[in-house]
Order: C-alpha cells, then structure tokens, then sequence
C-alpha cells in the first residue's frame, strides 16, 4: 500500500492468527492486523486511531454535499 502511495488506513480483522501473514499485512503497510477472538476495546480505538488520522467526509462516502443540495 504504502508503494503505492496509499494512506487511506486499513484494518485487517481475520480469523486466521499466522504471524507470516500478519507480518507481510504490517510490512505493506496497514494499520492494524487484528485476528479472532476480537478485543472489542482495541477495535474501538484502532477505529477511533483511523478516523482520527483520516477524516471521513460525505464525498468519501458518496453521500451527497450540502453545497450540492
């Protein structure tokens, strides 16, 4: 991701817990690598560490501007 110039984060949540994977997953450039069982607490700040770092507008979520309504 980061070679290709992507900074849009990414959180990986996947029931497989191989650490290769993991490892290629955090070398490209994710944010975060999070296998079952969740900790729902950990979700919710590497969520809130994404919005955070990345503002979600409504023209990213194909929502429609208020300039534009």
């Amino acid at each position: 991701m980061r070679r290709r110039g992507i900074s849009t984060p990414v959180l990986i949540l996947t029931g497989n817990n191989d650490g290769r994977t993991a490892g290629e997953a955090l070398a490209s450039g994710i944010l975060a690598y999070v296998p079952k069982p969740f900790d729902f607490t950990r979700l919710e700040m590497l969520v809130a560490l994404a919005t955070s770092s990345h503002p979600i507008s409504a023209a990213t979520l194909g929502a429609p501007s208020r300039a534009r309504q």
